[in-house]
């Protein structure tokens, strides 16, 4: 009914392009496996390589980007997450569970 919500037409048929919400990727890191982010909602989930998965809530769109970037700009994805967000008081955080990595 609704179709594909990336790519829908107006009556005019123009293209709208709309902006991903959630962004989840792989992390190459020797502390975190994926992150994935919801700009909605501010939560990042982050899965650890040991399998342990949480949820931190308020995490700012800037953060976010910093940390999907780090590899690109030369820097330690678990070093800026520990500054950037375990360290942030204001970073409300919950165990979701844990998962096996294969």
């Amino acid at each position: 009914m609704y179709g594909n919500i990336n790519n829908v037409s107006d009556k005019k048929g123009v293209l709208l392009n709309f902006l991903k919400i959630t962004r989840s990727e792989a992390i190459d890191s020797s502390m975190l496996s994926n992150l994935t982010y919801n700009k909605l909602t501010r939560k990042l989930t982050a899965t650890f390589t040991s399998g342990a998965v949480y949820d931190y809530f308020k995490v700012s769109r800037k953060d976010a980007k910093l940390l999907f970037n780090a590899n690109s700009n030369g820097n330690s994805v678990g070093q800026l997450f520990d500054v950037l967000i375990k360290k942030d008081p204001s970073i409300e955080y919950q165990l979701v569970g844990k998962v096996l990595l294969v």
